[in-house]
């Protein structure tokens, strides 16, 4: 009896990397994020509305990130802000900022990412700090459940 359990335990446990990589593909299969506008090379003034659509798991959300190009080596972004997504079309918009009159003639990145609820807090709580103290510093970027195809537009004006 005790040798029926023993084998019992050991398949479950060889089960669990399975069960994990099912879940990880459902919660990607579920996940899907797109910018539509603006589109890669067009010239933007220094703050526009970003729009896309997405599909996202339960208990996650949308955030719009922006970095100048120059900032790539460094692998950062300024997180723009959260996204409310209608439930109906999948739609979404969130406006954006491109640096300052300083950063004319760069180009930009833009890309929507999806964050479950403990990386939506500590985005949030970011936001919250940076527009308290009017200090935006860029950041990693977070791990995404997906990310959006990076858009790159060429700020021309503020």
């Amino acid at each position: 009896m005790k040798r029926k359990g023993l084998i019992f335990a050991c398949s479950l446990l060889a089960l669990l990397p399975v069960a994990a990589l099912v879940v990880a593909q459902k919660t990607a299969a579920s996940c899907a994020v797109r910018v539509t506008e603006p589109r890669t090379g067009q010239d933007v003034g220094g703050t526009i509305t970003v729009e896309g659509n997405a599909t996202l798991p339960a208990g996650h959300h949308l955030w719009v990130f922006v970095r100048r190009d120059s900032y790539r080596i460094r692998a950062v972004w300024w997180p723009q802000d959260e996204g409310l997504i209608d439930p109906g079309t999948g739609r979404w918009k969130i406006p954006a900022t491109f640096g300052g009159s300083q950063d004319i003639g760069w180009d930009f990145d833009i890309t929507a990412a999806v964050f479950d609820s403990q990386q939506n807090l500590q985005l949030q709580k970011y936001l919250s700090d940076s527009m308290a103290a009017s200090d935006y510093r860029p950041i990693p970027m977070p791990a995404a459940a997906c990310a959006a195809k990076m858009v790159t537009v060429k700020k021309t004006r503020e």
